[in-house]
């Protein structure tokens, strides 16, 4: 049986199509409490429009299946020091993002962090909107994978080493070992009354079995198995599940087996509908993430932008598309910056 690849451009378009929904989940959703909701940056939220914005959530788990897909093809990762360059690249690209938000913040005269709170907003710590977290100061709105991403890449050799020591058990039974004691750990960790647990290792354990799916299946190769399953069958399935996980708020921590059967369906959809759209999405896709937070900081200065007679499907599409425009602009900003720095 063939194996099965994901090509980078094929990364690059599932990227593309996880921050379209990462977009639609926080302009329809915003993952905030639903007496909230309903009235998202002043326009009318609907039953299904929220149910919608709130099952997108599921794209933060197709993010983290890829990095864990590409931790495996890449034998770099088990150097500290590649990793800490790697790192350091991903970070000073977040800082230019930060400098963006400080800018149109000084320009709307809103409050600015604090010396302190900055320092911490800069490794991703302390960052949120208003209406969930209640900072009332800028920071980019949804930074919280910086923590966790620095954290996974710094760790990664020590988790790789427990991943090969749990080769030389069967394969299933270490990756069913691995999501227990993470989804254990995660629970503790919510509980504890330590600041660095609570917001750092509790990330960390949320998210890391969606890295550590993504691993084990480029590893061992069990999207062959998929071969056999009915694609239009999964589809439904995969909606029927989504639906009971928002109607009983279940699911918990499964966000692992909502990416195993994203990404198949997304690959299948990609192979029908090859796209350079996508793929120039996928490749902005980390400043796309950071940039459309500007649309949530305190007061929503931007708001105008993208409101229009409180039409959500406007304020969707709006949206969308002012986001990408800026985060081409800050990209184009960067290259051009770059090479005005090469010459000197």
């Amino acid at each position: 049986m063939k194996a099965f690849v994901i090509t980078k451009d094929e990364s690059n378009m599932i990227k593309g199509i996880a921050i379209i929904l990462m977009m639609n989940h926080h302009f329809w959703s915003s993952m905030q409490p639903i007496p909230v909701k309903i009235v998202v940056m002043g326009g009318q939220i609907s039953n299904i429009e929220l149910m919608i914005g709130s099952m997108c959530k599921i794209c933060v788990s197709l993010f983290a299946f890829l990095t864990g897909w590409v931790l495996y093809l890449n034998p770099k990762f088990k150097s500290y020091l590649y990793n800490f360059r790697k790192a350091k690249s991903f970070i000073l690209n977040y800082w230019i993002a930060e400098l963006i938000f400080i800018i149109v913040g000084f320009m709307f005269c809103l409050k600015l962090p604090s010396f302190s709170i900055l320092l911490a907003n800069l490794f991703g710590f302390e960052t949120g909107a208003y209406e969930i977290m209640g900072y009332d100061y800028v920071n980019v709105t949804f930074a919280w994978y910086v923590r966790f991403y620095l954290f996974l890449l710094l760790s990664f050799p020590i988790l790789l080493r427990c991943l090969n020591l749990a080769s030389k058990v069967r394969p299933l039974l270490s990756f069913i070992g691995f999501i227990l004691f993470f989804g254990i750990m995660c629970y503790l960790c919510r509980m504890s009354d330590n600041y660095f647990v609570r917001k750092l290792l509790a990330v960390y354990f949320e998210w890391i079995p969606c890295v550590v799916v993504g691993y084990y299946f480029n590893r061992y190769g069990w999207f062959r198995y998929f071969e056999r399953i009915n694609t239009k069958l999964l589809c439904i399935f995969f909606i029927l599940y989504l639906l009971l996980c928002y109607k009983f708020s279940v699911g918990y921590n499964s966000d692992w087996f909502s990416a195993i059967i994203l990404v198949w369906l997304c690959m299948k959809a990609i192979h029908r509908i090859h796209t350079k759209v996508l793929v120039r999405l996928g490749k902005a896709s980390m400043f796309i993430w950071f940039i459309h937070g500007l649309f949530f900081l305190p007061t929503k200065p931007l708001e105008p932008l993208i409101l229009i007679n409180g039409n959500t499907i406007a304020l969707l599409l709006l949206g969308v598309f002012w986001s990408i425009i800026f985060s081409f602009m800050v990209l184009y900003l960067k290259d051009v910056t770059l090479k005005l720095f090469s010459r000197i």
